[in-house]
């Protein structure tokens, strides 16, 4: 909501934000009440709705440029839609016919990747708005997806337990092998591969499907989390296994690196934990367990200050410090599950959930 015009997105901190100024100003000046109502707004947050409809929101992901950025997200009615948030500019992209699960951004910044339930790989050219190439994965729908600088797409496809490699240039499609379960999230390379070839070094070391993937600064290692309730860390060069971390008692949902050799993981046992590796990395300890979720922990990642954000099924979304686990804001808004979110390169976080809407979170 726009306190200054009144125009009102019903957002429950406005509506709270009106109700304690109202309070304030029976005990203090109105410049005095103001300051404390803005004090107590930051607190909680605020978030502009940039988007919002019936149909849920699967994905998001941020495209940034030389003066600005914008917000493209899949949804289910089959739509990829390229947001504006200073302009509240929106674009359609038509092509898919099933939900979109999963959107990347090419290396040159120029064009984007798109999965859908339909077995299609979309890659859309951001000047024209027009589908430029398609790919057919034989009937299997794609879960996830990413894209190395080498413009290589690779993806996990439903109920499938290899990875595809898609080769932008040529068009060339090549099977990867090595899991044993269907692939559920990536975001880098979590084995060897050979791009020219193809080759995929095997890791055979989880015991249930691989959800979630990320790559330590130093570029050398990644770690994996799964449903085997364990995270395994892996050396990205060699794809040997490292060392293994135990601790969650459901499924590791999603995982996030962070820096002087820590990371964080999130399970569908409601919590965050946050690990920090000895130097030989021989072993890792539990830090912290991160509790105030009311449901799964479905997606996190770090801010540029250093600390942590996290979406729940419990329509949440909590920002942590990382030195003390302390949560530092629980940000409402929400009417379902966040299952998806980014940050912006303005610091500013954009959030995306299975109710329809985008937030905009500064």
């Amino acid at each position: 909501m726009d306190i200054n015009t009144g125009n009102s997105n019903k957002n429950p901190l406005s509506e709270r934000r009106i109700k304690i100024n109202g309070h304030l100003n029976n005990f203090f000046p109105t410049v005095i009440a103001n300051l404390i109502c803005n004090y107590d707004y930051y607190l909680q947050g605020e978030s502009d709705i940039i988007f919002a409809e019936t149909n849920a929101v699967y994905c998001v992901s941020v495209l940034p440029n030389s003066y600005s950025y914008k917000i493209v997200v899949g949804l289910s009615d089959y739509l990829i839609k390229i947001l504006d948030p200073l302009t509240k500019q929106i674009v359609d992209l038509y092509g898919h016919h099933s939900r979109i699960n999963c959107i990347s951004v090419l290396s040159d910044l120029c064009q984007i990747a798109s999965g859908s339930d339909g077995s299609f790989i979309r890659i859309w050219n951001l000047q024209t708005k027009q589908c430029v190439h398609v790919y057919d994965l034989c009937g299997l729908g794609i879960s996830c997806m990413t894209i190395p600088k080498s413009n290589n797409i690779f993806v996990g496809l439903n109920h499938d337990d290899q990875i595809t490699k898609i080769d932008v240039e040529t068009g060339k499609i090549i099977k990867l092998y090595g899991h044993c379960g269907q692939i559920n999230c990536l975001q880098c390379l979590y084995t060897k591969i050979d791009v020219e070839t193809g080759k995929l070094i095997k890791l055979y070391e989880h015991c249930g499907q691989i959800n979630c993937l990320d790559t330590f600064p130093d570029r050398c290692r990644i770690v994996s989390g799964s449903a085997d309730c364990t995270l395994k860390i892996w050396n990205s060069e060699t794809g040997f296994y490292i060392l293994t971390l135990i601790g969650h008692h459901a499924s590791v949902s999603c995982v996030a690196t962070l820096s002087n050799e820590r990371l964080v993981s999130g399970s569908l046992d409601n919590t965050l934990k946050i690990w920090k590796l000895t130097a030989d990395q021989s072993e890792a300890k539990c830090e912290l367990t991160l509790t105030g979720h009311l449901d799964y922990v479905l997606c996190v990642t770090n801010l540029p200050d250093g600390r942590i954000i996290s979406g729940s099924a419990d329509k949440t979304i909590k920002i942590w410090d990382t030195t003390t686990g302390h949560c530092d804001f629980t940000l409402e808004g929400h009417t379902h599950d966040v299952n998806s979110i980014a940050v912006c390169p303005d610091g500013k976080i954009v959030s995306a959930s299975l109710d329809g809407s985008i937030r905009l979170w500064s």
